[in-house]
């Protein structure tokens, strides 16, 4: 592929309008990988609206079409999320209600060998800032308050004596703190 394969495409409804403008290359108009801002319509509905164009260009015209036409969430008519170009940025901010929801779907889930696998190794080789390394530190070795189930308060003097004292993980400490969770063996929080 050379640097001026990139193009602007856009999608119409029957009627021919437009309701979804992208940029991309090769067959990315065709088939479209995020079916959550636009499902991809039949041929005769994508026109490809530049071509010719280096990645640059291409996000530029991308924010001027967008611009142009409007995003719905801005009284436009178009249902892209982001405004386009470099950056997804710009797209709609996640409401409280939203990221409730995306915490339920997610709560309990459980990561396959393979996705624990990827995330370590995309975690390898990167530095951590020193204030996130202390601030971490801090919040291991600081004491916690509970209520045993006998309704006596207990203090530990760290987040990690308390879960080697419970015998259970300091992760489970940390989502009792947090409020994941009610309880740990009986023990709440005072």
């Amino acid at each position: 592929m050379s640097m001026k394969d990139y193009y602007v495409y856009c999608y119409l409804t029957e009627n021919r309008t437009p309701y979804y403008v992208g940029m991309g290359r090769g067959n990315r108009a065709y088939r479209h990988c995020n079916s959550y801002d636009a499902p991809v319509p039949e041929r005769d509905l994508i026109i490809i609206l530049e071509d010719g164009l280096t990645q640059v260009s291409a996000w530029l015209r991308e924010e001027i079409f967008i611009a142009i036409w409007g995003r719905k969430c801005d009284g436009g008519i178009l249902d892209n999320k982001a405004r386009g170009g470099a950056g997804w940025g710009g797209g709609s901010p996640a409401t409280p209600e939203r990221k409730r929801k995306i915490s339920k779907a997610n709560r309990g889930r459980k990561l396959t060998p393979e996705h624990k696998r990827k995330l370590s190794d995309a975690k390898k080789g990167k530095r951590q800032k020193p204030e996130h390394i202390k601030q971490r530190a801090r919040n291991i070795y600081r004491s916690i308050t509970l209520l045993s189930p006998k309704g006596d308060t207990v203090t530990f003097e760290s987040s990690k004596a308390c879960a080697k004292e419970l015998s259970v993980d300091q992760s489970t400490i940390s989502h009792l703190k947090r409020g994941k969770i009610k309880s740990v063996k009986g023990y709440k929080l005072a």
